[in-house]
Formats: structure tokens, sequence, C-alpha cells
């Protein structure tokens, strides 16, 4: 489910060398290559295929490690500005870059415009290895979050020690460590939450919820749900013919009871034609297991090139709001975005003589600049990073269906969309 390229996901090939403003307050070690698993600050990136991009920007640190025979890797953001202030962490995992990195400058603005701290994650194979080689059901999940049942496991081991290093710096609250993905990254994040429920505060699914077959999910774009992923190696397509999983009843993960309940909060078009059929399942799974879940579906309108396998047109305010990572905004900061965003599209409808600024990609980004100026014009009544209320996010776009957290009988409907997986 590889997504289109996002404000928060774009790449950007560095090179690596010793930089004193990196994070130091973490350790400042170097190795020029993996031979242990203990992380270690790398000073130069390698030639060899998937080996790890090491960053040389300021504030960033990329640590890298040997895995099982693999060079496994992770990129820490500290503002170089607020060194020493204990702020949320949003761990940001991106399979799709080959353990290269992510856009810096992309990662820079979501820390200091949301107060954050971040980690990168990536994956040397370009795809996250899932529990049980995809075939999780009522009998065998027990043991999905085993050591054996997949590398991430010992990968996120390391990733949570790192985690530690970091609050014991006092760079990290502690309370306040969150995963945000996308497609395959918000199937990783899930996958993260159920098998680290005391490490995670919450997680941002944006375009996935949950495989579910008794619920009604399609398989998705590598097939899952209905082969294994070793058999889609195997045969691609073909698996469906070739060896149907009967047992394949959960991707990824079957969501467990426990006692550090997670928030997730799901963000889907209607019509998202990679996983629109495991909306409502997420959902209904992840509540019945007792943790937050909380969905929004939006109406797709694919005439304006709005909708599918995309993330709502406020991106991360969606997930500020939902997790609330920061204190929500103020009342008088309501009054001021809401007064502000209805006099822009007064005054842009008579400029473009009625024309709704959602009604294209060009219009969608003027009505974000524009949302973006109304947060910046009151900076004492909204203070930088506060997290929107619902009303200052429906001025921008309004959900058609929503299911609040332990709301056990989600009716919200998507589109009538085939599986990639065979046109289901």
């Amino acid at each position: 489910m590889k997504p289109a390229l996002s404000s928060l996901f774009l790449l950007l090939a560095l090179g690596c060398s010793d930089d004193a403003s990196k994070d130091s307050s973490l350790d400042s070690s170097h190795s020029d290559s993996p031979t242990d698993s203990e992380p270690t600050a790398c000073t130069e990136s390698s030639s060899a295929a998937n080996a790890c991009e090491c960053s040389t920007d300021e504030g960033f640190t990329t640590y890298r490690f040997n895995q099982n025979d693999e060079e496994r890797c992770l990129t820490t953001y500290v503002d170089p500005v607020r060194p020493t202030e204990a702020l949320p962490l949003v761990i940001l995992p991106d399979c799709y870059t080959e353990n290269s990195l992510q856009n810096p400058a992309e990662v820079v603005q979501l820390a200091r415009q949301y107060n954050l701290r971040t980690m990168e994650l990536s994956s040397p194979t370009g795809g996250w290895r899932f529990p049980l080689d995809n075939n999780v059901n009522a009998a065998n999940h027990g043991a999905q979050c085993d050591a054996e049942s997949s590398p991430e496991i010992a990968y996120l081991e390391t990733v949570f020690s790192m985690v530690d290093r970091m609050i014991a710096a006092g760079t990290v609250d502690a309370d306040k460590v969150y995963f945000s993905g996308f497609s395959q990254n918000s199937m990783f994040s899930v996958f993260a939450a159920t098998c680290f429920p005391d490490r995670i505060r919450g997680i941002n699914q944006g375009g996935s919820g949950l495989y579910s077959e008794d619920d009604g999910s399609l398989a998705l774009p590598n097939c899952e749900g209905a082969c294994t992923r070793s058999d889609f190696e195997e045969y691609a397509g073909d698996c469906l013919t070739e060896a149907p999983c009967e047992t394949c009843n959960y991707f990824p993960v079957l969501p467990t009871p426990s006692d550090g309940a997670f928030r997730s909060c799901l963000l889907m078009y209607d019509n998202d034609n990679a996983a629109h059929s495991t909306a409502v399942p997420g959902h209904t799974l992840l509540t019945a297991a007792g943790h937050e879940a909380t969905l929004h579906i939006f109406a797709s309108n694919p005439a304006q090139q709005l909708g599918g396998h995309e993330m709502p047109v406020l991106d991360w305010e969606w997930a500020n709001s939902c997790l609330e990572v920061n204190p929500p905004c103020s009342t008088a900061c309501q009054e001021s975005v809401i007064a502000c965003m209805a006099s822009f599209r007064e005054g842009y409808r008579a400029d473009n003589e009625g024309r709704d600024p959602l009604a294209s990609p060009e219009d969608r980004r003027q009505l974000v600049d524009a949302y973006r100026t109304c947060m910046q014009a009151n900076p004492e009544a909204c203070p930088r990073g506060c997290a929107a209320t619902q009303p200052m996010l429906e001025s921008v776009e309004v959900p058609a269906c929503v299911c609040l957290p332990g709301q056990a009988d989600c009716d919200c409907t998507t589109a009538s969309v085939p599986s990639q997986c065979g046109g289901q």
C-alpha cells in the first residue's frame, strides 16, 4: 500500500559526517559499520545496497546497528533551538525509504510547528515484515508479538531502548510517545502499539484500519487477508488460486486487551482503493479490545480529485487534535479561526465565481494556506502547536461519518471499491 508522496514522507538523499550539532545528549560514539546490535551514531553512509543513510543536518542523528545480519537504523531529531525540554515524541515509520532518510525540511517543519521530537524508522527491504507470515487468526494470535513471529519485534525493542535514552536525556516526555504512519506504515503503527501498548500513548492511522475477515474486509493490495506473505512473494496475485490462505483472518494483528490502552485515530476517505474496507473493522476490533479508537471517514469527490488513498486535507492537524498531543486551542482561538476562515471562503468564492475551495488540488492548497494564516494571525489566542477543536477542523473539511471511542455500534460506510488483490 505505497502512498502518493505527501508532505511528511518525501525522500531526500544525504551524505553523512560527524556533526557536533547533532543530539549530543544521546550516545555520541561513532562507528563506520554496524558490527553489533548496539545502536551507534554513524559518520558516513555506506555504498552497499539498502545500507543506512546517515544525516548531517543540524539536530538530526542517525543510529545504525546490526540485527540478524541486516543493517537497521533510525534517525532522531531534537530541535537545537529547544534542546533541553521534555516534549512529545512522534515516531515516523517509513519502510518505503529502504533505509534512506525522510525529507529533513518536512520533519523540521512538523517538529517546530507542533513542538515535537521525532524519530524516523526504516526498513532495509522496502516493506515491514508483519507477524506470523501474515497468517493471524483467533487460534494463533497469542504468538503475534513473539520475537519469532517477526524480525520487526527485535527492531522495535531497539527503538524503545533509544526512546528510553531520549527520556533519560530529558528531551522526551515519557507519557507522550506516539506513532504516526500512512498506508503500510499505519499498519506498522497498530502492530507496534498492539505489541508494546505500555510504551505508546497513541497512534495516527492514515489510509488503513485493520483487516478482519469476519467484519467484511477485502484483501489488501499485497493480498493480505487472502494469502500469506511468503506465498504472495512466490506467486504474486496468483496466490489467490495457487495458495489461498483459509486461516488468514486478521491483518496485521488482532488487537488484544492490555493494561496500557492506547488511542488510535483512523483517517480515511470513503473510496480509499487500498484499504477502505478496513476502516470500520479497525474501529470495531480496537474498541472491542478496550482501546480508544476514533474513526473519521471523509467523503470523496473524484470529479474534484478529492479522496482515494490520501490523507484528509488538514493531515496532521486531525491527528494532533484526536491524539491530544498538545493542549487544545482556546475558545478565543476557535472563534478567531472560524471567523477568519469564513471570511476567506466568502472572498474566495467572490473572486472565483462561486468556486468551492475544495474543488481542485490547487484550490485545496490555497485553503490550507489560508487556515495556517488564520492560525498564525492571533498567536496570543492560538499558541503554536495547540490542538485544533472539531469546529476549527471542520472549517476546512467536514467528515462524512465519525465513530467515537467506546462506540460499539460504528455504522459508518465506505464506497463500493474493489480490492486491488484480484478485484474482489
